[in-house]
């Protein structure tokens, strides 16, 4: 069976949502006519605050934001962006006139992913968005493998850690009813099968309290490459 296609380059934008924030109208819609050539879904807002605005009730993908616009300009939209949880992992790429490297590292200082000098070529705009887009889908990735990964090792920890002392209390309780039934046991003998089990059962709660207590998972090997987190027993 051959291998799979890798993606081509421009699959990554594909029904992705982009948020124009530009103050002129007509390179606003330039630029939204050229993104939606590309599959993209684009939406263009003539100002930093209508932009915040949806961007908060309905966040975008990437956001093209233009710096000289007036009231909000884009430093300050940038701004607010990367100082809210929910908005701060958007990529933003600023869209300046301005040449001075000065202006141009103080965007990339405040978190813009990358800038675009006007007047731009629009395969240059599209290739830039690209890239973007490729970066936050990697990025998306890895998350998603580390919580996978992360998971697998809990599982594992939860296995080896409970598995034991839920043997003890399955055995031990069919022992205090196979005595109950029988008759023939003393106290003595059924008392010790129930402090097993409860010995059992407190390793359990003292687990549950060493793993809620944990602030940051630590990977330990459990067998060969196999790994589990470290509950600081």
């Amino acid at each position: 069976m051959p291998p799979a296609p890798c993606p081509s380059y421009y699959d990554y934008l594909k029904d992705k949502k982009i948020f124009i924030i530009e103050d002129d109208k007509t390179i606003a819609l330039l630029i939204k006519e050229k993104l939606e050539r590309e599959g993209l879904i684009a939406v263009h807002f003539l100002s930093g605050k209508d932009g915040l605005e949806w961007i908060k009730k309905e966040p975008p993908d990437l956001i093209l934001l233009d710096i000289m616009m007036p009231g909000m300009n884009g430093y300050e939209v940038l701004k607010v962006l990367k100082g809210d949880d929910k908005t701060k992992n958007i990529p933003v790429i600023l869209l300046t006139a301005k040449v001075e490297i000065a202006d141009r590292v103080k965007g990339l200082g405040e978190g813009a992913a990358d800038y675009i000098l006007k007047p731009f070529e629009p395969d240059e705009l599209i290739a830039r968005v690209n890239t973007q887009l490729r970066i936050k889908s990697m990025e998306s990735e890895l998350v998603r493998a580390k919580r996978a990964e992360l998971w697998n090792q809990t599982a594992i920890t939860l296995s080896h850690e409970i598995n034991n002392p839920l043997t003890i209390i399955i055995g031990e309780a069919e022992m205090v009813l196979d005595g109950i039934k029988a008759g023939g046991r003393d106290g003595k003998e059924l008392e010790g099968y129930v402090n097993n089990i409860i010995t059992a059962a407190e390793r359990i709660r003292d687990l549950v309290l060493r793993i809620s207590k944990i602030a940051e998972p630590v990977p330990v090997t459990y067998y060969g490459e196999i790994k589990m987190i470290d509950t600081g027993r």
